[in-house]
Protein backbone atom coordinates (compact mmCIF):
# COMPACT_ATOMS: atom_id res chain seq x y z
CA UNK A 1 0.00 0.00 0.00
CA UNK A 2 1.12 3.59 -0.57
CA UNK A 3 3.09 4.55 2.54
CA UNK A 4 3.41 8.27 1.82
CA UNK A 5 -0.30 8.91 1.42
CA UNK A 6 -2.21 6.67 3.83
CA UNK A 7 -5.83 6.29 2.80
CA UNK A 8 -8.22 7.90 5.22
CA UNK A 9 -11.39 6.09 4.22
CA UNK A 10 -12.39 3.55 6.89
CA UNK A 11 -12.05 0.37 4.82
CA UNK A 12 -14.88 1.65 2.61
CA UNK A 13 -15.83 -0.52 -0.32
CA UNK A 14 -15.45 1.24 -3.62
CA UNK A 15 -19.04 0.61 -4.64
CA UNK A 16 -20.22 2.11 -1.41
CA UNK A 17 -18.25 5.28 -1.99
CA UNK A 18 -19.72 5.90 -5.41
CA UNK A 19 -23.25 5.20 -4.27
CA UNK A 20 -23.16 7.20 -1.04
CA UNK A 21 -23.96 10.50 -2.70
CA UNK A 22 -27.32 9.18 -3.91
CA UNK A 23 -28.45 7.49 -0.69
CA UNK A 24 -31.43 9.20 0.97
CA UNK A 25 -32.42 7.90 4.42
CA UNK A 26 -35.54 10.10 4.62
CA UNK A 27 -39.01 9.47 3.25
CA UNK A 28 -40.66 11.42 0.42
CA UNK A 29 -41.17 15.11 1.19
CA UNK A 30 -38.35 15.19 3.73
CA UNK A 31 -34.60 15.80 3.58
CA UNK A 32 -31.75 15.00 5.93
CA UNK A 33 -30.22 17.86 7.92
CA UNK A 34 -27.46 16.34 10.03
CA UNK A 35 -27.98 13.67 12.68
CA UNK A 36 -29.83 13.47 16.00
CA UNK A 37 -29.85 11.11 18.96
CA UNK A 38 -32.89 8.85 19.37
CA UNK A 39 -33.17 6.02 21.89
CA UNK A 40 -29.46 6.28 22.52
CA UNK A 41 -28.53 5.98 18.84
CA UNK A 42 -27.55 8.53 16.19
CA UNK A 43 -30.13 8.60 13.39
CA UNK A 44 -30.73 10.89 10.38
CA UNK A 45 -32.49 14.16 11.25
CA UNK A 46 -35.28 14.36 8.66
CA UNK A 47 -37.11 17.67 8.18
CA UNK A 48 -39.77 18.77 5.66
CA UNK A 49 -38.24 19.91 2.37
CA UNK A 50 -40.13 23.20 2.56
CA UNK A 51 -39.06 23.84 6.15
CA UNK A 52 -37.17 27.01 7.03
CA UNK A 53 -33.48 27.10 6.21
CA UNK A 54 -32.86 28.06 9.83
CA UNK A 55 -32.07 24.41 10.64
CA UNK A 56 -29.11 24.28 8.29
CA UNK A 57 -27.99 27.73 9.39
CA UNK A 58 -28.11 26.64 13.03
CA UNK A 59 -26.00 23.58 12.23
CA UNK A 60 -23.36 25.85 10.70
CA UNK A 61 -23.34 28.52 13.41
CA UNK A 62 -23.85 26.34 16.48
CA UNK A 63 -20.20 25.37 16.62
CA UNK A 64 -18.26 22.73 14.78
CA UNK A 65 -15.83 19.97 15.56
CA UNK A 66 -12.48 19.26 13.92
CA UNK A 67 -12.63 16.81 11.06
CA UNK A 68 -12.04 13.19 12.19
CA UNK A 69 -8.45 12.09 12.68
CA UNK A 70 -8.74 9.85 9.64
CA UNK A 71 -9.34 13.00 7.53
CA UNK A 72 -6.24 14.73 8.88
CA UNK A 73 -3.44 12.41 7.77
CA UNK A 74 -0.41 14.35 6.58
CA UNK A 75 1.33 13.68 3.30
CA UNK A 76 5.01 12.95 2.92
CA UNK A 77 7.63 15.64 2.45
CA UNK A 78 9.37 13.32 -0.04
CA UNK A 79 6.71 13.48 -2.72
CA UNK A 80 7.88 14.34 -6.20
CA UNK A 81 6.29 17.15 -8.16
CA UNK A 82 2.79 16.50 -9.39
CA UNK A 83 1.46 16.91 -12.89
CA UNK A 84 -1.93 18.53 -12.36
CA UNK A 85 -0.85 22.16 -11.97
CA UNK A 86 -3.30 24.57 -13.55
CA UNK A 87 -6.59 26.32 -12.90
CA UNK A 88 -10.20 26.07 -14.00
CA UNK A 89 -13.51 27.74 -13.31
CA UNK A 90 -15.41 25.90 -10.59
CA UNK A 91 -18.54 24.21 -11.89
CA UNK A 92 -21.70 24.04 -9.78
CA UNK A 93 -24.38 21.48 -10.51
CA UNK A 94 -27.64 22.76 -11.96
CA UNK A 95 -29.42 21.83 -8.72
CA UNK A 96 -26.99 23.80 -6.54
CA UNK A 97 -26.98 26.79 -8.86
CA UNK A 98 -30.80 26.76 -8.99
CA UNK A 99 -30.99 26.69 -5.18
CA UNK A 100 -28.53 29.58 -4.84
CA UNK A 101 -30.39 31.57 -7.52
CA UNK A 102 -33.69 31.05 -5.68
CA UNK A 103 -32.10 32.26 -2.45
CA UNK A 104 -30.91 35.41 -4.20
CA UNK A 105 -34.37 36.14 -5.60
CA UNK A 106 -36.12 35.49 -2.28
CA UNK A 107 -33.63 37.57 -0.29
CA UNK A 108 -33.72 40.53 -2.68
CA UNK A 109 -37.53 40.77 -2.59
CA UNK A 110 -37.35 42.41 0.82
CA UNK A 111 -33.75 43.57 1.01
CA UNK A 112 -33.18 47.34 1.01
CA UNK A 113 -30.46 48.97 -1.07
CA UNK A 114 -27.06 48.08 0.26
CA UNK A 115 -28.26 44.67 1.47
CA UNK A 116 -28.84 42.95 -1.87
CA UNK A 117 -27.34 39.55 -2.66
CA UNK A 118 -25.91 38.32 -5.96
CA UNK A 119 -25.41 34.84 -7.36
CA UNK A 120 -21.63 35.29 -7.56
CA UNK A 121 -21.62 36.39 -3.91
CA UNK A 122 -23.44 33.26 -2.74
CA UNK A 123 -21.31 31.02 -4.95
CA UNK A 124 -18.24 32.43 -3.22
CA UNK A 125 -19.70 31.72 0.22
CA UNK A 126 -20.77 28.22 -0.84
CA UNK A 127 -17.32 27.43 -2.22
CA UNK A 128 -15.68 28.61 1.01
CA UNK A 129 -18.06 26.47 3.03
CA UNK A 130 -17.34 23.45 0.85
CA UNK A 131 -13.63 23.93 1.41
CA UNK A 132 -13.96 24.54 5.15
CA UNK A 133 -15.90 21.29 5.54
CA UNK A 134 -12.63 19.41 5.12
CA UNK A 135 -11.14 20.91 8.26
CA UNK A 136 -14.09 21.48 10.57
CA UNK A 137 -17.71 20.35 10.47
CA UNK A 138 -20.50 18.81 12.49
CA UNK A 139 -20.67 15.00 12.38
CA UNK A 140 -23.51 13.72 10.22
CA UNK A 141 -23.49 16.65 7.78
CA UNK A 142 -22.32 16.29 4.21
CA UNK A 143 -20.34 18.90 2.30
CA UNK A 144 -23.38 20.37 0.56
CA UNK A 145 -25.31 20.81 3.83
CA UNK A 146 -22.35 22.50 5.49
CA UNK A 147 -21.76 24.83 2.53
CA UNK A 148 -25.47 25.69 2.21
CA UNK A 149 -25.66 26.31 5.95
CA UNK A 150 -22.88 28.87 5.56
CA UNK A 151 -24.83 30.50 2.73
CA UNK A 152 -27.90 30.77 4.99
CA UNK A 153 -25.81 32.25 7.80
CA UNK A 154 -24.35 34.78 5.36
CA UNK A 155 -27.80 35.79 4.14
CA UNK A 156 -28.93 36.36 7.72
CA UNK A 157 -25.87 38.54 8.31
CA UNK A 158 -26.54 40.43 5.08
CA UNK A 159 -30.20 40.92 5.95
CA UNK A 160 -30.03 41.74 9.66
CA UNK A 161 -26.68 43.50 9.89
CA UNK A 162 -25.26 41.09 12.43
CA UNK A 163 -24.52 37.36 12.42
CA UNK A 164 -26.37 34.78 14.51
CA UNK A 165 -22.99 33.71 15.85
CA UNK A 166 -20.65 36.59 16.71
CA UNK A 167 -17.65 34.44 15.79
CA UNK A 168 -18.77 34.29 12.15
CA UNK A 169 -16.65 36.93 10.41
CA UNK A 170 -14.91 35.01 7.67
CA UNK A 171 -17.19 36.23 4.86
CA UNK A 172 -17.35 39.90 5.84
CA UNK A 173 -15.14 40.77 2.87
CA UNK A 174 -17.99 39.72 0.56
CA UNK A 175 -20.51 42.14 2.08
CA UNK A 176 -21.54 45.27 0.13
CA UNK A 177 -19.49 48.36 0.98
CA UNK A 178 -22.47 50.04 2.67
CA UNK A 179 -23.10 47.12 5.03
CA UNK A 180 -22.18 47.91 8.68
CA UNK A 181 -20.05 44.75 8.88
CA UNK A 182 -18.23 45.37 5.61
CA UNK A 183 -14.46 45.24 6.04
CA UNK A 184 -14.23 48.65 4.40
CA UNK A 185 -16.41 50.09 7.17
CA UNK A 186 -14.25 48.72 9.96
CA UNK A 187 -10.94 49.93 8.53
CA UNK A 188 -9.66 46.45 7.83
CA UNK A 189 -8.68 44.75 4.60
CA UNK A 190 -10.31 46.54 1.69
CA UNK A 191 -12.99 44.48 -0.02
CA UNK A 192 -12.57 44.36 -3.76
CA UNK A 193 -16.16 44.05 -4.88
CA UNK A 194 -17.08 41.65 -7.64
CA UNK A 195 -13.43 40.74 -8.23
CA UNK A 196 -13.29 39.16 -4.78
CA UNK A 197 -16.31 37.02 -5.61
CA UNK A 198 -14.93 35.86 -8.93
CA UNK A 199 -11.57 35.04 -7.37
CA UNK A 200 -13.34 32.54 -5.12
CA UNK A 201 -14.78 30.77 -8.14
CA UNK A 202 -11.46 29.75 -9.67
CA UNK A 203 -9.50 26.77 -8.38
CA UNK A 204 -5.80 26.22 -8.85
CA UNK A 205 -4.40 22.71 -8.49
CA UNK A 206 -0.89 22.76 -7.11
CA UNK A 207 1.91 20.25 -6.85
CA UNK A 208 1.30 17.15 -4.76
CA UNK A 209 3.49 18.24 -1.87
CA UNK A 210 1.49 21.47 -1.46
CA UNK A 211 -1.39 19.53 0.15
CA UNK A 212 -1.02 18.74 3.83
CA UNK A 213 -4.07 16.47 3.91
CA UNK A 214 -5.44 14.05 1.30
CA UNK A 215 -8.86 15.65 1.87
CA UNK A 216 -7.56 18.99 0.59
CA UNK A 217 -6.12 17.41 -2.55
CA UNK A 218 -9.34 15.52 -3.27
CA UNK A 219 -11.45 18.68 -2.94
CA UNK A 220 -9.11 20.66 -5.21
CA UNK A 221 -9.18 17.92 -7.84
CA UNK A 222 -12.97 17.68 -7.55
CA UNK A 223 -13.37 21.38 -8.26
CA UNK A 224 -10.79 21.24 -11.04
CA UNK A 225 -12.54 18.34 -12.77
CA UNK A 226 -15.35 20.45 -14.18
CA UNK A 227 -18.05 18.02 -13.00
CA UNK A 228 -19.07 19.97 -9.91
CA UNK A 229 -18.99 18.83 -6.31
CA UNK A 230 -20.93 15.74 -7.31
CA UNK A 231 -17.68 14.32 -8.64
CA UNK A 232 -16.11 14.19 -5.18
CA UNK A 233 -17.07 10.54 -4.66
CA UNK A 234 -15.52 9.67 -8.05
CA UNK A 235 -12.23 11.36 -7.15
CA UNK A 236 -12.22 9.55 -3.80
CA UNK A 237 -12.89 6.21 -5.48
CA UNK A 238 -10.07 6.81 -7.96
CA UNK A 239 -7.79 7.64 -5.05
CA UNK A 240 -8.81 4.41 -3.31
CA UNK A 241 -8.21 2.34 -6.45
CA UNK A 242 -4.66 3.68 -6.63
CA UNK A 243 -3.99 2.83 -2.99
CA UNK A 244 -5.29 -0.71 -3.51
CA UNK A 245 -3.07 -1.11 -6.60
CA UNK A 246 -0.03 0.34 -4.80
CA UNK A 247 -0.02 3.33 -7.17
CA UNK A 248 0.34 7.03 -6.43
CA UNK A 249 -3.21 8.12 -5.48
CA UNK A 250 -2.62 11.81 -6.25
CA UNK A 251 -1.42 11.07 -9.76
CA UNK A 252 -4.29 8.71 -10.58
CA UNK A 253 -6.94 11.06 -9.20
CA UNK A 254 -5.29 13.95 -11.07
CA UNK A 255 -5.58 12.06 -14.35
CA UNK A 256 -9.29 11.53 -13.74
CA UNK A 257 -9.77 15.21 -12.89
CA UNK A 258 -7.83 16.32 -15.97
CA UNK A 259 -8.97 13.83 -18.63
CA UNK A 260 -12.49 13.08 -17.42
CA UNK A 261 -14.23 10.60 -19.68
CA UNK A 262 -10.94 9.79 -21.43
CA UNK A 263 -9.30 8.53 -18.24
CA UNK A 264 -8.98 5.01 -16.91
CA UNK A 265 -11.49 5.79 -14.15
CA UNK A 266 -14.12 7.37 -16.39
CA UNK A 267 -16.67 4.82 -15.14
CA UNK A 268 -16.63 6.53 -11.74
CA UNK A 269 -17.79 9.91 -12.99
CA UNK A 270 -21.34 11.07 -12.24
CA UNK A 271 -23.76 11.16 -15.15
CA UNK A 272 -24.14 14.91 -15.46
CA UNK A 273 -25.21 16.42 -18.77
CA UNK A 274 -24.22 19.84 -20.11
CA UNK A 275 -21.98 20.69 -17.16
CA UNK A 276 -20.21 23.27 -19.29
CA UNK A 277 -23.40 25.34 -19.23
CA UNK A 278 -23.52 25.52 -15.43
CA UNK A 279 -21.17 28.45 -15.16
Amino acid sequence: MAQDWVIFLDKAEEAGITAAANDDPCWDGYKQVGMKKKNGKMVPNCVPINASDESEESEFTAGSKPAPKKDQIKGSSKNSKGSASGSKKIVFSKATEKTLHEKVVEHNKKAPEGRKASLSMLKAVYRRGAGAFSGSHRPGMNRNQWAMGRVNAFLKLLRSGRPKNSAYKSDNDLLPKSHPRSLENIDSVTASGIDAYELELTITVGEKESYTYPEDAILALTEYSGYGYEAESAIRASWLRAVRNNEDPFVRASILASLGTSSLDADLLPKIEDTEDNE
